[in-house]
C-alpha cells in the first residue's frame, strides 16, 4: 500500500494535510534483519488529546499496515503506547517492505468534531464508519537484502522440462547423475507452469504443488541409500550440495547420518522451502479476490 498523498472527504491527521493545526502523530519504525527473520520495532507519538481518548475508550486504534508488493504479502499490526515489535519471516518478502501507519475507526464513531481542526471545519461534525482512516502517520520503505543461499530459488537446482508424450499427465522426476534434479511435466501444463512463474507471486503456489511433493520424493529416495554410500554418490552433484549445505546449516541436521534418515521427509521438505503452503493459499484468495472484483 502507498500512500501517494490519498485524500479525503473528511478531515485527517496527517503530515502533508491541514485539516488538523499544531498536533502530530508519528510512527517511528526500524527495521533489523537477523537471520531468516525480520524485526520491526514502532514507536507513536500522538498528542491530540481527543484522539488519544477514542484510542483509550476502544474507539480508535493505531495500526502498521505491512505489505510486499513483489510477494503479495499483507497484514496488519495493532500498535499500543510504548515500544511495538514484531517478526516477519524474510521468505515473505523479496525487494522492498512497506510499512504503512494509521489510526483507524474500530466502531461507528458519530458527531466526531476537533477542536483542532482548521479553522475550514471547526463546528462541523463527522461520522466515521469502521476502518475509516482517522490520521496517517506516514510510510517508512525498506529493502530487505537476503544473502544467505536460498533453495527457494528453485532454478538453482531445479530444472522444469516439457514432456513431449501429449498423452502423459503425470510429471516424472530424474536426479541420478544430474546436476539439477529433473522435473517433466505434462505437455498442457508446461506452458501453464512457464506463464504462472513469470510472477513471483505465484512462486509459493506453484513450489506447493510441484516442489514440495518432488523434493520429498527426493530426500525419501536418499534415505533409502546406506549412509555409508550416500557421500560416494551423490557428493558430486550440485543439487545434493546444496541440500546439504542447507540441512547442515539452517536446521544442524547431517544428511549423511540416521538423523536424516529419521526425518519426517514431507515435513522437511516443506521446511526447506520456507513451508510455501500458507502463502500459496493466500494468493489464490487474493487471485479469486481480485476476479470478484472485476466481476462487480
Amino acid at each position: 500500500m502507498e500512500l501517494k498523498y490519498k485524500i479525503f472527504p473528511y478531515p485527517v491527521l496527517a503530515d502533508y494535510l491541514d485539516d488538523y493545526v499544531n498536533v502530530k502523530f508519528s510512527v517511528n519504525v526500524t527495521l533489523n534483519h537477523i537471520g531468516s527473520k525480520i524485526k520491526i520495532d514502532s514507536k507513536y507519538e500522538l498528542d491530540d488529546q481527543q484522539l488519544n481518548e477514542l484510542i483509550d475508550q476502544g474507539k480508535a486504534e493505531v495500526i502498521n499496515h505491512y505489505e510486499c508488493p513483489a510477494t503479495a504479502f499483507r497484514t496488519v499490526q495493532v500498535l499500543t503506547r510504548g515500544n511495538n515489535e514484531y517478526s516477519i519471516s524474510d521468505a515473505m518478502i523479496n525487494g522492498k517492505l512497506q510499512v504503512c501507519s494509521f489510526i483507524i475507526a474500530k466502531t461507528e464513531i458519530a458527531n466526531y468534531s476537533n477542536v483542532n481542526f482548521h479553522s475550514d471545519y471547526r463546528g462541523l461534525k463527522f461520522t466515521f464508519d469502521p476502518g475509516n482512516i482517522i490520521a496517517v502517520g506516514g510510510e517508512t520503505d525498506f529493502d530487505v537484502i537476503k544473502s544467505r543461499d536460498e533453495l527457494v530459488n528453485t532454478e538453482s537446482i531445479f530444472s522444469i522440462v516439457k514432456n513431449m508424450d501429449e498423452s502423459s499427465e503425470e510429471f516424472i522426476v530424474e536426479f541420478d547423475g544430474k546436476d539439477k534434479i529433473i522435473v517433466t511435466v505434462p505437455f498442457e501444463v508446461y506452458a501453464l507452469y512457464k506463464n504462472l512463474s513469470l510472477k513471483y507471486r505465484n512462486r509459493e503456489l506453484l513450489n506447493s504443488m510441484v516442489i514440495v511433493p518432488t523434493l520429498t520424493y527426493i530426500l525419501e529416495e536418499i534415505g533409502k541409500v546406506d549412509m555409508e554410500t550416500r557421500y560416494e554418490e551423490f557428493s558430486d552433484l550440485r543439487w545434493y550440495k546444496s541440500l546439504k549445505k542447507i540441512l547442515l546449516e539452517s536446521y544442524g541436521v547431517d544428511i549423511e547420518s540416521q538423523q536424516f534418515s529419521d526425518l519426517n521427509k514431507l515435513e522437511y521438505a516443506q521446511k526447506l522451502l520456507n513451508s510455501p503452503l500458507i502463502n500459496a493459499f493466500k494468493t489464490l484468495e487474493d487471485t479469486y479476490d481480485e476476479m470478484g472484483d472485476e466481476d462487480k
